[in-house]
């Protein structure tokens, strides 16, 4: 419990550094393009909770505020091959295009093992149609798993159907990532993939939302898609709450209560998770973002059933000296059972976000991990590339 207490006690501290400097006079906060004072995510996204497609305005802001290098028309589809004309009567229409494409290179060595692998980790093509109060989005595309097997999507993980009530609120039905914490791309760390959260868990949700200038909520009853698995099961209700601080940083809460597994009663389990989530500027060139999330699961498949503690969280810092390049360093924190020092893995870990230009993204991560006593290295580059 000793390494266990210590672990904690460093993101906790790590955390309240984030909440006070949010707080302070002098501060400003957020990453990417929150520390540039866009704390809604609908200002670049059709989605209320971002990521998929992007409004034209969102497109334009990705060359001016994100990419190192680029022409003034780069920002559009296909480069600016389509002519200008094409391209602003689409502007102007009620369509919206968007897509990724993702490739991947992994490594780990520790004294038994040395592995690593290349693979084609997905690629779609997303449309959505944006008239007035209703918005229709749908994604579809291939996904492939490690092994190399793809598997091609004619109906993809993302779908969805919006009524904007008025400004700030709206109603979306359909299948998409649940909003639970920071919405990151990044699926490795321990505050997504470890609670089933992130790309690869989408859900069939119900989400009200209600963005305001200076707060932000969203609630969402969904449950799990069939492609997840009959164990991962889940039927469950989330809720979180974002304060926009100073303009340009945020601090948020999240709540997750759910219960699921197979229809077989010894198979059913039921789990209650709770986070804290921040995004703080510092200065122009540096900013901040932190998580931790604590769950309580109890399996029913255990006689009288049995409740499992788990914590997990992460600090990152990033430094941009110069435009669309971004060193980072990065700790993470897993313990799966708050009991069990064996559960508990730490990592620390050096990396960069790079925009070359336009539609381009490169994110890589070197991590010196500890478990059980045992050092192992880790390390992961990604190339993104949307349209």
């Amino acid at each position: 419990m000793k390494s266990s207490r210590t672990a904690t006690r460093r993101l906790t501290i790590g955390l309240g550094l984030l909440f006070s400097v949010i707080i302070s006079p002098n501060s400003n906060a957020h990453p990417e393009l929150t520390r540039h004072g866009y704390t809604s995510c609908t200002s670049c996204h059709v989605s209320p909770n971002g990521g998929g497609v992007l409004t034209p305005y969102g497109r334009n802001l990705s060359r001016e505020l994100l990419s190192t290098w680029g022409t003034p028309r780069e920002a559009e589809i296909l480069h600016g091959a389509l002519p200008e004309e094409w391209m602003k009567g689409l502007d102007e229409s009620k369509l919206r295009i968007g897509g990724d494409a993702r490739w991947i290179q992994t490594h780990r060595e520790n004294k038994s093992v040395r592995s690593g692998q290349f693979f084609f980790m997905q690629a779609h093509v997303e449309v959505a149609w944006d008239e007035g109060p209703w918005v229709f989005d749908l994604a579809v595309g291939k996904v492939e798993d490690p092994r190399g097997k793809g598997t091609f999507q004619f109906v993809g993980s993302r779908y969805y159907g919006m009524y904007r009530m008025n400004d700030s609120a709206a109603l979306r039905i359909g299948r998409f990532e649940t909003t639970f914490g920071l919405n990151l791309s990044d699926h490795t760390l321990f505050v997504r993939r470890p609670l089933g959260l992130g790309p690869g868990y989408d859900r069939d949700n119900v989400e009200l939302s209600w963005i305001g200038e200076r707060n932000q909520y969203f609630a969402s009853f969904m449950k799990s898609a069939i492609a997840n698995g009959d164990s991962d099961r889940e039927q469950a209700a989330a809720f979180r709450y974002e304060r926009v601080i100073k303009e340009n940083s945020r601090l948020g809460a999240s709540f997750w209560q759910g219960e699921g597994g197979t229809d077989a009663g010894d198979s059913r389990f039921k789990r209650i998770l709770a986070g804290l989530h921040s995004i703080v500027k510092i200065s122009q060139q540096v900013f901040l973002m932190g998580e931790i999330n604590r769950q309580e699961r109890l399996e029913a498949r255990v006689a009288g059933g049995r409740m499992t503690q788990s914590q997990y969280g992460f600090l990152r810092f990033n430094y941009e000296p110069f435009q669309g390049v971004i060193p980072l360093l990065q700790y993470q924190h897993e313990r799966g059972d708050v009991n069990l020092d064996s559960t508990e893995t730490n990592k620390y870990g050096l990396g960069f976000t790079f925009f070359p230009r336009t539609h381009f993204e490169f994110f890589g991560v070197w991590n010196r991990a500890i478990r059980s006593g045992e050092w192992s290295d880790e390390a992961y580059l990604m190339l993104h590339y949307y349209l």
